[in-house]
């Protein structure tokens, strides 16, 4: 596209996890984050040779947040074209060690 905006709305909502073991140290209750979303894009026109207009593209999905907030897997589908997403990501101070 020539232009575009896009906007995504996010409501993250804390979960009870599972413990987990640590051996002879002892457990530690690993915090899980569930981040339903939508998320809405406007582009003025797809480039020449593409077969799908320009307009608004909605998606909807929900993303889980877990090791501490570092690891984040997000999964949506598109409400206009209906194709599926799936990511994942990594927080921008575990970059520096990769």
């Amino acid at each position: 596209a020539n232009a575009g905006v896009g906007e995504r709305l996010e409501w993250r909502h804390p979960m009870t996890s599972v413990p987990v073991s640590l051996g002879r140290f002892g457990h530690v209750q690993m915090p899980v984050v569930l981040a339903p979303f939508i998320h809405l894009v406007w582009l003025d026109r797809r480039l020449s040779g593409a077969s799908t207009a320009g307009g608004w593209f909605p998606s909807a999905g929900v993303g889980v947040l877990t090791l501490f907030d570092v690891m984040r897997f997000d999964v949506a589908r598109g409400l206009r074209g209906g194709r599926w997403t799936f990511a994942v990501d990594l927080t921008r101070e575990f970059w520096r060690i990769l």
